[in-house]
């Protein structure tokens, strides 16, 4: 994939922002939620495979680039939000190839930026909502947990465009 291959060659965090936003530009998205759409054939071992490969070529591309610019961290979390979604397998793999690390060093970085923590939250959201118990025990530490409430202080009336779960889990106190 054109996408991955740049991504993976890219100089400076201007490519790999590049890369990562014709990503996201090429997803499909819902007509009335403006969500993007991702699905699995559950029978097909290929896409699986090629998900988890875009998953950690994002996450090697974030590893490399979060320190040096948000926005690019704000693009680069969203495009790995968005690949996961709310799959179990997928979210799974992004904890246990360690990029939880990567992720709360980002939240850490960029603390005052909202677009930034945001896509942390969102993030840890699916994964403490659609992750089996080992994972979510993995994601309930302190660390974390500071992130969502540090974010909820921050921007305690935070207004979206949509009512989408992160925004939702800021504003009402994670119920």
């Amino acid at each position: 994939d054109n996408f991955l291959k740049n991504l993976r060659n890219s100089n400076s965090v201007g490519e790999a922002k590049a890369a990562v936003i014709v990503m996201l530009r090429e997803l499909p998205r819902d007509n009335t939620s403006g969500h993007y759409i991702i699905t699995r054939d559950a029978d097909s071992i290929s896409r699986l495979a090629a998900r988890l490969e875009a998953l950690g070529t994002i996450l090697t591309a974030h590893q490399q680039w979060y320190a040096q610019c948000g926005n690019f961290s704000s693009h680069a979390l969203n495009s790995l939000t968005q690949t996961a979604g709310t799959d179990s397998m997928a979210l799974t793999f992004i904890v246990k190839i360690g990029g939880m690390k990567t992720i709360l060093a980002t939240a850490k970085m960029h603390e005052t930026k909202y677009d930034v923590i945001i896509e942390v939250v969102e993030l840890l959201w699916n994964i403490a909502v659609k992750a089996d118990d080992e994972i979510k025990e993995e994601i309930s530490t302190d660390e974390c947990i500071d992130v969502v409430l540090e974010a909820m202080r921050r921007w305690p009336d935070q207004d979206s465009d949509d009512d989408s779960d992160e925004d939702w889990m800021i504003r009402r106190g994670c119920k």
